[in-house]
Order: structure tokens, then sequence, then C-alpha cells
């Protein structure tokens, strides 16, 4: 059964509600002290973008990410974490999409994880290039894509279990 306009607008903007709670919660979360990578962070708030790429499709989903993105900025950010915020959500972004038309057989939640991480470093690198410049940037891309391998792998188990969850709960709507 296909959900009405009105069903999958609430339900995006609970998705959109819940990325901001998750990126507020990752925020508290000192992962430097235990990981000396500054910037590091889970990506727990990118959880709830895919959910809701697997639940209510592309756009719904690229409006709670560009969503996500844009209160995120206006509640805590800076201009500069607006423009790495954007450029990583939306080169992960593309990496949902292409997994819809292409990736779909050859990669699960934690592959497609992995590699929506990777990207999202790449793109926050890239960002970082442009606006400060510098080859220090080029330097810190290996490191931070290495730790894609394990940020990605945990988000991607997280994301399994909830879709499934989520499957399970929504077969009568």
């Amino acid at each position: 059964m296909t959900r009405s306009r009105t069903e999958t607008v609430c339900t995006a903007a609970i998705f959109v509600v819940l990325a901001l709670i998750l990126s507020y919660v990752e925020a508290m979360i000192p992962l430097e002290l235990v990981i000396p990578i500054p910037g590091l962070k889970f990506g727990l708030a990118n959880l709830a973008v895919a959910a809701a790429f697997f639940n209510l499709g592309t756009f719904p989903a690229l409006c709670v990410s560009l969503s996500r993105i844009l209160l995120n900025f206006l509640l805590f950010g800076t201009v500069t974490s607006l423009w790495f915020s954007l450029s990583g959500g939306l080169l992960s972004f593309s990496v949902l999409v292409l997994w819809k038309f292409i990736l779909k057989r050859y990669l699960g939640a934690v592959g497609l994880s992995v590699l929506c991480a990777a990207m999202h470093n790449l793109g926050q690198c890239a960002a970082a290039f442009v606006i400060f410049g510098g080859a220090a940037i080029r330097l810190w891309l290996p490191v931070l894509l290495v730790m894609a391998m394990f940020t990605g792998t945990a988000t991607g188990v997280l994301l399994y279990f909830i879709t499934e969850r989520l499957q399970k709960n929504t077969r009568g709507i």
C-alpha cells in the first residue's frame, strides 16, 4: 500500500527530528578522547537519512538530508561547517542514488554505509581543500578513508537492524 503525501511529509519530518537528535547526541560523545582524530564522528545522523531513503524513497530522503544539514547549521553551525556538511552530505547521498540503480546487487547495508562514509569524508576534504587549500588536506584523506571503514561498518550494522525493524513495523501501512 502506498503512503499518502501527508504521511510521507510527516514521516520525513520525524526522520529530520531524529537526525537532529542523533547529530546533537553525537556531538556530545568525546570520540577524540578515544581516537585522536579531529572531527571524527560515527555519522549517526546519516542513519536517519538512509532509513528515510529505504522507507520513503529518493526525493523525501534528499529533503531529510538537506533539512538536517540546514537546521543543524542554523542551530549549531558556522558557514564553514555548512559547506563541509553540504559537500559531504551530497556526495554521500549520491552514493545512495547510485546504489539504488547500479550497486544494489553488489552491496548490502554495511558495504553501502562504508562507501557512503568514505564519500562523505572525500566531500569534506574537497571542501576543506577549496576553503583552506594546502597539501595537508590530501595527506589527511587516507587516514579518514581508513576510519570510514570502521565508522561505516558500525553505522551499516545499525542501519541493517533499523531497516529490518522498520520494514516489519510498517508492512500494514
